[in-house]
This record gives C-alpha cells, sequence and structure tokens, in this order.
C-alpha cells in the first residue's frame, strides 16, 4: 500500500460490499457510481471530493489514507487485506475504539457549523450535540488512561532501550564480529 490510488482502493473496498459498492458509494457521497468505479479500477485519479468523502465516512483511516502512516494511540489505522492495523516504526498499541464515534461526531458538527450540511435546528440542538462531543470526548481520554495502565509510556520504552543498548556495549559483543578466526 504506497500510493494514496492503493489506499484509496484498500479502504473503499473493506468498507462497501462487493456486489453494491458503486451504487452504495453513489447514494453516500452523491458522486456518480461511474466514477467512484473508474477511480477505484485505476481508469482516473480519485477526485478531492472523492478523498474527502471516503476519509469522512470512514475516519479511522483518514489520517492513513493522506499521508500513509498511522497513527493507532490516537485511533488512525491502516486498512490492509480488510483488516485494521498499525504500520512500523510506530510502536504496537491496542486497538482504539472510541476513536471513531469521536471523529464521526467532529465531522458532523463541522458539517452543520459551517454550511455543508443542514445547520443547527436551534440553539438547544448545537448544545446537545456539543454535550454528546464532550462525552465521546471522555471516552476517548478514559479508553487512552484505561491503555495506559498496561502499554508502556514513550519514556519508559526509551529507558528500555537505551538500557539495552549500553548493555550490548558494555557486553562488547560487537568484538565476536571482528576477531578474525584462528586457524
Amino acid at each position: 500500500m504506497y500510493s494514496i490510488q492503493d489506499r484509496f482502493r484498500a479502504v473503499i473496498h473493506r468498507n462497501t460490499s462487493e456486489t453494491r459498492r458503486w451504487s452504495e458509494l453513489e447514494a453516500l457521497t452523491g458522486i456518480p457510481a461511474t466514477s467512484w468505479q473508474k477511480a477505484f479500477n485505476a481508469k482516473q485519479r480519485p477526485t478531492a471530493e472523492m478523498l474527502e468523502s471516503v476519509a469522512q465516512l470512514w475516519p479511522e483511516f483518514a489520517f492513513w489514507l493522506a499521508t500513509g502512516v498511522t497513527d493507532a494511540k490516537n485511533g488512525h489505522v491502516a486498512c490492509v487485506n480488510g483488516v485494521s492495523k498499525q504500520f512500523y516504526p510506530e510502536r504496537p498499541s491496542s486497538q482504539r475504539n472510541a476513536a471513531k464515534p469521536y471523529f464521526n461526531q467532529l465531522i458532523e458538527m463541522f458539517r452543520r457549523s459551517y454550511g455543508e450540511g443542514p445547520g443547527w435546528l436551534d440553539a438547544a440542538t448545537e448544545r446537545d450535540a456539543q454535550v454528546q462531543l464532550l462525552k465521546l470526548e471522555v471516552a476517548r481520554d478514559a479508553e487512552r488512561l484505561a491503555f495506559s495502565e498496561v502499554e508502556p509510556s514513550s519514556t519508559e520504552v526509551l529507558n528500555l532501550a537505551r538500557e539495552s543498548y549500553k548493555q550490548a556495549l558494555d557486553d562488547d559483543w560487537l568484538s565476536a564480529f571482528s576477531k578474525k578466526p584462528s586457524n
């Protein structure tokens, strides 16, 4: 998955049905099914609108889609062979489930606030959305805190790496490679 086109296809493949893929995408985005099919089959490059739609429909893949790297600790994962995953050099971490609903709420609030969606019915509806966003933020923070109890911090990993490096130098393990074999 090196190019953005490959990543684009991977996200669509994972999240749409094989038989109704193009009509699903058209219904979700308003972009014609034939355009989706051409972009998916590399007959044309995905348009900015297609990339934006894919990123907004499946925000857990948006960062990877655009950059090719993951940030799994914050819910930004890759999609390879239909499976969500993270990549080297990122340290392994547990899957974050609170990120997607949080991303979806942010996207919906952005649409309503900046004219891409139906707008807010009234101030109470907007406040309800803000409260929901805060609840999702609390859930995301709670998940992050829970995982911090079982996953080593960056500082702990760095200290372990320093100790391993220091031990390797102290053990003079490299000298075994530089010795000439005796006859």
